[in-house]
Formats: structure tokens, C-alpha cells, sequence
């Protein structure tokens, strides 16, 4: 279900259906442990860093749930799993269960259920059945969920039971107002604003996904002008929300050029850095969504200046967490500076110059007494990449210089992390240019006889039934097993499942046209392990090692300079492809 801060997020960012019966189902639902921003959702991006921008390392903290002091004499039935039961005919099976301070069974409402259901809210309502009201649209949302994964569920049209969406939370806005009006006490006002906030999310999300731009308009104007009275409110977590939420919009108005103000913009971004109650969303929103705006629209330099404000904005941060992302930022730009972006990308594609002074800034980095994890963690990519482009020799090079600068750092978790990676890289691109005797297992347990391989140009692929590359590749690996079969091509698949079952069930869906063998010892003396998979080692006529990892068409290519050209398949159902898998619709993974 989604926390508070999840239903922020979704504010601050573009509307759309998909997210809107997550949203329903989060309604009722306030949730006091907001789910952070973790590094799979939160990439900040630099300017003239196209592919190589480095992933948040750690959690980013995000707003917490906007709480205040006890308010026990007041009843608290706002949209809560706490206070409103969601289980039974009527309730959302999937929310989480009642606590044992409120009782399974709620007593009779005042309001009767037909008035409640009814969406009138009713004349001179105290402040205790204005909350029951909220419940009652709540309940009617969980009941619109249901029938509508139903529906889905049967491919049936699912229009009728969207309908009744809006005017229920028209519904629910209004009596929210109502009893702010009355003057609650601060922990329930809090409440009917974080209530408030997510049904007016909910409709967004309605009005963009039934493509009503009259409406979209209509519902942002009637947010920002709430959030205008939320930058002047009393809580200060409140009056940051409204300003997020505010600046949210604006970015959004410039990234679909509807405001043409680029210099007002970047004047907003800094006004939101000199807030002292800046926070982790603060910091995605100027480290991530307002760089990569500015940057599409082609406002380089003022990307990077964001970026650089708000490396120093949050470089002294109370929060750990999110001074730590500052920092990693600051390294960041520390290596764009460098000119290191651009040279990684000469280098990849074989300039000689830029791969000098590539390598040069990774030298100068890791001479530091202790170099920070972001720019080890990233030149151990940048070497993967240097590898896997077939720039051996400089990826080399760089695990080597990784590999000297684990010996002196006091984060051994880090050492040992970057240590068993600079490791595995050197045995990788040590292969080329080596013979390699291939040893292990059959499936059935046999020996696998590697003598009735020679003379022969040999794939050796590396899999896992978790990696989908993997398989995905196995397509095109038939493809090119049924045109060069005859002219000497063969493939042994080396498979790093910890699970054999997995294996098992996977090669008895997918039976592959060549020998699937078990080696550890063999995966480890060539530096593979299951997160490094796809790997795959082509092997030449001779026994030797002749490249690496090549897939895609580079495959066929190559086999075309040590073959000759293809033979054209036959028609039908090309030998040694699996029987209801065409060759270009790679295996399914074992469930």
C-alpha cells in the first residue's frame, strides 16, 4: 500500500491512471513508515552525462508522516487502516489488519449507511459524523477497487464502475473542508489534510487517465490553490508540503513548455535550497527532476548549476542519509568537471587520447588515502563497461588500479566488495589470447567430454535462469547454432543456478539444442559468478580465446569472419529449436 509520502510523490510528479487504483487502495490507508526513496528510484542526472550518471548509493529520507501532539478526546475516524475496518464484503482484503486497541467490529454509525452511501453530506453535521462520512467514501472507493480488479480480471469493460470515482471524491473533499471548519485539534487537522491531499491525488490521477484536460487543469488549480494555504500554515512539515507540492507543479508547466519562465524556475529550485527544513524529497527534486528538466529543454549550464547548489545545500545535512547522497553528488561533479564523462565515452568507442586521460583521472582519484564509494563503485562500472566493450587492455588497467586501492581502506565491507570485483574482472579479460579447457558436468550427472569439441569455433555461455539477458539471448544463440552448425560451430552452456531445480524445470520447458553443463570451479577461474551473467567466451579453432561476450548480431558477424558465410536455414521449424519456442522468442524463466 502507499505511505503518505509515496501519495506525495505522485503529486509532485505527472498525473496518470495507472496509478490510480494504487491511490484508491491507498485511500483509508495512512501509514506512519513512509517508504524511502531507494537508489532504484532516485538517479540524479548531470548535464553531458548521457548514460553514465551514477545512482544515489543509499536511501534518500523522505517526508515523514505529518504528526502533532495527543488529541485522545477527539474521535479519529479520518481515512485510516487505523480507525476505518477495511476487511470483510465491503473492505480492501488486501489492507493491513485492525490493531488490537480498536475493535474488529465498528459500532453503528449516527449517519444512517444509505445517507452515507448516498454521497449527501448531511445538513448541520457535527464533527463526529462528518468523519463517518469519510469513512463511508473510503468504503465505497475499496468497493469500487474490488469490482474493478474483478472486471479486469474477466476482461470485461470496467467505464460503470469508474464512474461513481469522481463524485466520491468530490464527496470526501468537501466534507474534509467541512470539518477542518470546525476547528479540530491539531492531530486530527493534520489527518484531514494528509486525507484531503490524497483525494485530490486520486482525482488527478482520474482526470488525466479519462483524458480530460479541462479537468487536469481544473484539479491542479484547485491543489495549488490549496497549497497556497498550506506555505502559510502553522506546522512547518505542512507548509513544506504545500511548497513541494507547488514547485512540483511549476516544474512540470515548464517540462511541458506551458511555461516559457526557465530563470523564475531555477530561481524557485534555489528558493527551495535556502529552506532550512529542506529534505530528502527537496534533495530528489533538485538533484534528479529539475537537472533532467532543464537539461532535455537544453539549459545545460543551469542543470549543472542546480546540481552544484544542491550538492552544497545539502553537504551539512542533519540526515545522514541524504548528506551522504550530497556528497556522492559532489563527486559526481567532480569527475564532469574532469572532463571524465566525455572520455569514458571516447574510450569505450577506442580513442586512444581520451582513454589516456580517462584512465590519468582514475589514477589521480584512487591515489587519495581513502577514495570515496561513489567513484570506486563507478569506476568498477566504467571498467565493466571498458570490458564489455572489448577495450581490454584499459580494463584491465582500471581493475588493476581498483584492486591497489582496496588494500589501504578502513571500509572493509567496501574493500571486499570492489576487491572481489576488480578480481573477477582481471580473470575475465586475462581469457583473450589463452586456450581454455572446458570441464564439468551434464545435466545427467556425466562428464562432459570436451575432446569432440575440437577443432571447432565453441561458444561458451555463462547463464543463470534468474538473469533475463540470459535468456533472451538464447534466441539468437539458435539462430546462429542453425546456420553455422555445419561449418563448425558449437555451444556448451555453463549454467551458475545455485538452485538445480530451477535448472531442472527450466530445461524440461525449454530443452536447448546444445550441452548444458555444472562447473563452479570453472565459472570461478574465469571470474563469472551469477551476478556478472550473460558472460560469454567465444573460443576459436585452436582452443584459444578469442573474445568476449559478444551477442546480438556482433555474433553472427563474427562467426561469419571465422566460418564463412551462413547457410540459409531450411524451412519449418529450424533444427535444434525448441518445439513451440521459435527462434527469436527467448525461453521463459522457470516459475
Amino acid at each position: 500500500m502507499l505511505s503518505m509520502s509515496d501519495v506525495r510523490r505522485l503529486v509532485y510528479g505527472c498525473f496518470g491512471l495507472a496509478a490510480l487504483l494504487t491511490v484508491l487502495l491507498a485511500i483509508g490507508c495512512n501509514s506512519a513508515d513512509d517508504g524511502p526513496i531507494t537508489a532504484d528510484r532516485s538517479k540524479f542526472k548531470v548535464a553531458n552525462d548521457d548514460a553514465d550518471s551514477e545512482p544515489v548509493q543509499k536511501p534518500v529520507t523522505s517526508t515523514p508522516l505529518i504528526t502533532a501532539g495527543d488529541d485522545s478526546k477527539e474521535p479519529d475516524v479520518l481515512s485510516s487502516s487505523e480507525d476505518i475496518p477495511q476487511g470483510g464484503a465491503n473492505g480492501n482484503p488486501t489492507a493491513e489488519p485492525v490493531p488490537p486497541s480498536v475493535p474488529a467490529t465498528a459500532p453503528p454509525p449516527s449517519i444512517p449507511q444509505e445517507q452515507l452511501m448516498s454521497l449527501e453530506i448531511p445538513e448541520n453535521a457535527t464533527p463526529e459524523e462528518l468523519l463517518e462520512f469519510v469513512g463511508g467514501c473510503d468504503q465505497r472507493l475499496a468497493q469500487i477497487y474490488q469490482q474493478f480488479q474483478m472486471l479486469a480480471r474477466q476482461n470485461a469493460p470496467t467505464d460503470a464502475v469508474i464512474a461513481p470515482v469522481r463524485p466520491t471524491l468530490n464527496a470526501k473533499i468537501d466534507a474534509l473542508d467541512k470539518y477542518l471548519a470546525t476547528g479540530p485539534k491539531e492531530e486530527s487537522r493534520v489527518k484531514a489534510i494528509n486525507s484531503k491531499l490524497e483525494a485530490f491525488t486520486a482525482l488527478a490521477q482520474l482526470d488525466v487517465g479519462q483524458q480530460q484536460p479541462q479537468l487536469v487543469e481544473k484539479t491542479r488549480g484547485r491543489i495549488e490553490q490549496f497549497c497556497q494555504v498550506l506555505i502559510n500554515d502553522k506546522n512547518p512539515t505542512l507548509a513544506l508540503e504545500g511548497r513541494k507540492i507547488l514547485y512540483g507543479f511549476r516544474l512540470n508547466r515548464v517540462a511541458e513548455k506551458q511555461d516559457q519562465d526557465v530563470a523564475g524556475l531555477v530561481k524557485a529550485a534555489e528558493t527551495m535550497l535556502a529552506l532550512e527544513d529542506r529534505d530528502g524529497v527537496v534533495f530528489m527534486m533538485m538533484a534528479e527532476q529539475t537537472p533532467q528538466v532543464l537539461q532535455v529543454l537544453g539549459y545545460e549550464d543551469q542543470a549543472t548549476d542546480v546540481l552544484r547548489k544542491t550538492a552544497a545545500a545539502f553537504a551539512d545535512h542533519e540526515d545522514e542519509t541524504v548528506k551522504s547522497n550530497a556528497t556522492d553528488l559532489g563527486d559526481h561533479l567532480q569527475l564532469m568537471d574532469s572532463g571524465y564523462f566525455d572520455d569514458l565515452r571516447g574510450a569505450i568507442s577506442g580513442d586512444a587520447e581520451a582513454t589516456k586521460r580517462l584512465l590519468a583521472v582514475v589514477q589521480q582519484a584512487l591515489a587519495e588515502p581513502q577514495p570515496s564509494r561513489y567513484k570506486l563503485r563507478h569506476f568498477a562500472r566504467s571498467a565493466n563497461q571498458m570490458e564489455i566493450s572489448r577495450q581490454y587492455a584499459a580494463a584491465d588497467t582500471m581493475f588493476s588500479l581498483l584492486l591497489a586501492a582496496t588494500q589501504a581502506l578502513e571500509d572493509k565491507e567496501l574493500a571486499n566488495d570492489i576487491q572481489t570485483a576488480a578480481e573477477n574482472g582481471r580473470k575475465r579479460v586475462a581469457l583473450v589470447g589463452k586456450p581454455l579447457v572446458v570441464t564439468g558436468a551434464t545435466a545427467s550427472g556425466q562428464p562432459f567430454n570436451w575432446q569432440a569439441y575440437q577443432g571447432k569455433v565453441v561458444l561458451v555461455d555463462f547463464w543463470a535462469t534468474s538473469s533475463i539477458l540470459s535468456l533472451q539471448e538464447m534466441a539468437n544463440i539458435s539462430r546462429n547454432l542453425e546456420e553455422y552448425g555445419d561449418k563448425g560451430f558449437a555451444v556448451v552452456g555453463v549454467n551458475l543456478d545455485q538452485n538445480l531445480e530451477n535448472v531442472t524445470r527450466f530445461l524440461a520447458s525449454n530443452p536447448l539444442p546444445w550441452v548444458t553443463i555444472r562447473n563452479d570451479m570453472l565459472a570461478a577461474e574465469c571470474g563469472v559468478d551469477v551476478n556478472s551473467v550473460p558472460f560469454k567466451v567465444l573460443i576459436d579453432q585452436k582452443g584459444n580465446v578469442i573474445d568476449l561476450n559478444l551477442r546480438g548480431p556482433e555474433l553472427g558477424q563474427k562467426l561469419a569472419e571465422l566460418l564463412g558465410p551462413a547457410e540459409t536455414p531450411p524451412a519449418g521449424n529450424p533444427a535444434g529449436v525448441p518445439a513451440g519456442n521459435p527462434a527469436g522468442t527467448p525461453p521463459a524463466a522457470p516459475q
